[in-house]
């Protein structure tokens, strides 16, 4: 079995600190009394620049540690004010476009692996709920570009994201208050989810899925269900 360094303190690397200068002012000592040969300055100069070496190395060392076992991403998502909800009578299908909001705060980069959504009109009695896999699902950047994991978050970065999930239109035929939950997985598994809850009226959905064309409306979230 391997051996493990043991971890030092604040307190014991600062009584390293104290016993480095000590030495080292020893040495600065010692060099006034040293010969004056080039052999023996050489020498006597070599051990202080190792310690100087060793003084100034220490902070370096412990803010390495640091970073090795508490640096981490902070990704966040935010929700985006309205959901856009589009009808494709030839594929006979509906979709649903969320913006979100991206950020890792944190002091490591992150990675987009995975994405998946529910949806449930939860209204109904029983809620009927529709999965959506990554297969279901399609993000894009601002810039219209298709995002594909392992997509790149890397620290203090804010991104925009447009996802398109798409479906049937049998379980959005119902009118009521449906709710989307979108979750995004990051490096090591990590999971956030958002969630945006609006009303599909009977009046809409005659427009949109009872059209013979491609139908786009855009839909203002309702706050009292979130």
């Amino acid at each position: 079995m391997d051996s493990v360094a043991p971890t030092r303190g604040p307190e014991e690397e600062s009584s390293r600190l104290d016993r480095l200068e000590q030495e080292l002012t020893k040495l600065k000592a010692g060099l006034e009394k040293e010969s004056r040969g080039v052999a023996g300055w050489a020498k006597r100069w070599g051990a202080v620049l190792a310690l100087v070496v060793a003084i100034f190395a220490v902070p370096r060392g412990v803010l390495d540690v640091y970073h090795i076992f508490w640096s981490r991403p902070l990704t966040e998502l935010v929700p985006g004010k309205t959901v856009e909800m589009g009808f494709d009578p030839t594929r006979k299908s509906v979709s649903f476009t969320l913006g979100i909001g991206v950020e890792n705060a944190g002091t490591k980069d992150d990675f987009v692996s995975d994405w998946g959504a529910i949806a449930q009109n939860i209204s109904a009695q029983p809620p009927r709920t529709v999965q959506f896999s990554s297969n279901d699902i399609q993000c894009t950047s601002e810039a219209g570009k298709i995002i594909k994991p392992p997509y790149p978050l890397h620290t203090s970065t804010s991104i925009q994201i447009f996802c398109t999930l798409e479906s049937d239109t049998d379980p959005f035929k119902q009118s009521g208050t449906y709710e989307i939950e979108m979750s995004v997985s990051g490096a090591n598994n990590q999971k956030k989810t958002v969630s945006y809850c609006f009303d599909l009226g009977d009046k809409l959905l005659t427009e949109v899925i009872g059209s013979t064309a491609r139908e786009s409306k855009r839909i203002m979230k309702n706050p009292n269900c979130e």
